[in-house]
């Protein structure tokens, strides 16, 4: 679901559900906001790059599918317990002035506003 590459000083998270366009769900959610909060201690990383692993699709945002099975509760409740914290963690890293990735794929499509 999340593929971690480390090249000298770089480090790339790739997005791993080609089927899916790798719409981001909650395990995806997860996965990414445990390798920023680790990425986030490691010194000998410059650069973080998002980016998709294979397929025409970087990410198509949130998956639908998934949240389309949820409550409007359980959606609200998730989105503070688990959609939040992954943009203040992706916002916290100190590698945040060199990471790259398609901000209106992640914005807009993951439900947050990227004014925090």
């Amino acid at each position: 679901m999340l593929i971690k590459e480390i090249d000298g000083n770089v480090a790339i998270l790739k997005l791993n559900r080609p089927k899916q366009a790798n719409a981001l769900n909650k395990e995806l959610f997860l996965l990414l906001k445990e390798e920023l909060d680790l990425l986030k201690w490691d010194d000998d990383i410059r650069v973080v790059i998002i980016a998709g692993s294979e397929g025409k699709a970087f990410c198509a945002g949130i998956d639908l599918k998934e949240r389309a099975q949820k409550d409007k509760d359980e959606m609200l409740r998730e989105r503070e317990t688990v959609i939040r914290p992954f943009y203040i963690a992706l916002g916290g890293i100190s590698q945040t002035d060199n990471c790259f990735f398609e901000w209106p794929s992640f914005w807009g499509g993951g439900g947050v506003s990227p004014y925090l």
